[in-house]
C-alpha cells in the first residue's frame, strides 16, 4: 500500500463513561462536515459494541476486519476504499469504516494495523473517530493521531464529575495542549448537585459547549436512521452540532501544532513496548 501524506484534520470523540452520546456526537461531526461539503470518514473504533452502523442502518457486509486480512496478504494492492462503506442522504454523503461483525475478530484487530489504516484515509478532508470510553491502547494511539479531542461528559452528579476530571487530568498529563482538547458537556436534564462554574473551577478550563437536552431529536434520528444534522425539523440539538462542526470547518487550515517529535507519547511508548 503506497503511502499518503497525513493532510486530514482528526477530530477523535471520547469520553471516560458510556451513555454519555459519544456515538451520536461522531456521527453528527461527521455528517455536518459532509453537509458543509468536505469529504469525511467517520470510524466507529468500539471494536466489540460498536453502534455507528446501527444508528446509521448500514449493513455490515465488509468491516475493518475483512480489510486487516486483505493488508496482511496483498499489502502492495491493497485500497482501503473497498472497504469503507457509505452513508447517503439526499445529497450529503460520508464514508464509514465499520468494526468487526464477530466477538472474535474484534479481538484479532492489531493496534498498529489500525493506525496505519488511519494514516491511510490521509485523503479525507476530516477523519472522525468514535473511541471507546476507555484509556487503552488502540484510543492512546489515536489520541496521539488526533488534530483535537472532543472530550464527552454528563457531569450530572459527583462521582461523574469525578470520572470526568480524573479522565481530563489523565489527558493533560500526557503534555496534550490545552488548546487539542475541547470539554464538551452533553446536558442531562436531571439536577446537578454541582453547578457548571463550579465544575469548570474544579477542571480549571472551561467548557467549549454545552449539547441541550434534546430527547425528541435523538428519537427522530435513530428511528429514521438519519443524523440530527440532516432532519428537516429545527431541533436545539441540531443547531448545537452544527456550530460545533462549523467551527473546526472555519479553522480546517490551521493545523493544531503536532509534537516536535512528530510522535506523541503514546505512541513513542507502544512502539517501544508494544
Amino acid at each position: 500500500m503506497a503511502p499518503r501524506v497525513q493532510s486530514s484534520i482528526i477530530l477523535s470523540v471520547f469520553s471516560t463513561a458510556a451513555g454519555s452520546g459519544k456515538t451520536l456526537t461522531a456521527i453528527n461531526i461527521a455528517a455536518d462536515m459532509a453537509r458543509q461539503g468536505y469529504s469525511v470518514c467517520l470510524l466507529d473504533l468500539d471494536l466489540q459494541f460498536g453502534d455507528v452502523a446501527h444508528y446509521l442502518g448500514l449493513p455490515q457486509t465488509v468491516t475493518m476486519a475483512e480489510a486487516q486480512v486483505a493488508i496482511e496478504q496483498n499489502p502492495e494492492i491493497f485500497d482501503v476504499n473497498g472497504y469503507l462503506a457509505r452513508y447517503t442522504h439526499r445529497d450529503v454523503q460520508f464514508s464509514v469504516l465499520l468494526p468487526p461483525v464477530k466477538l472474535e475478530d474484534a479481538y484479532r484487530m492489531d493496534v498498529s494495523f489500525l493506525e496505519q489504516m488511519v494514516r491511510s484515509l490521509g485523503g479525507f478532508d476530516f477523519i472522525v473517530l468514535d473511541l471507546t470510553p476507555v484509556f487503552n491502547i488502540l484510543n492512546m494511539v489515536m489520541l496521539d493521531l488526533s488534530t483535537l479531542i472532543i472530550y464527552l461528559g454528563v457531569v450530572d452528579t459527583l462521582p461523574a464529575i469525578k470520572n470526568y476530571k480524573m479522565g481530563y487530568d489523565t489527558l493533560r498529563r500526557f503534555n496534550y495542549d490545552k488548546s487539542k482538547i475541547k470539554l464538551v458537556e452533553n446536558y442531562d436534564k436531571k439536577q446537578k448537585v454541582v453547578n457548571i462554574q463550579n465544575i469548570e473551577r474544579l477542571l480549571d478550563e472551561k467548557f467549549y459547549f454545552r449539547l441541550p437536552y434534546d430527547p425528541k431529536a435523538v428519537q427522530a434520528s435513530i428511528q429514521r436512521k438519519c443524523p440530527v444534522v440532516l432532519l428537516e425539523e429545527d431541533y436545539p440539538l441540531k443547531k448545537r452540532y452544527r456550530q460545533i462542526s462549523e467551527l473546526y470547518s472555519r479553522d480546517k487550515n490551521q493545523q493544531v501544532k503536532k509534537e516536535e517529535s512528530g510522535e506523541g507519547f503514546f505512541r513513542r511508548l507502544y512502539h517501544k513496548w508494544g
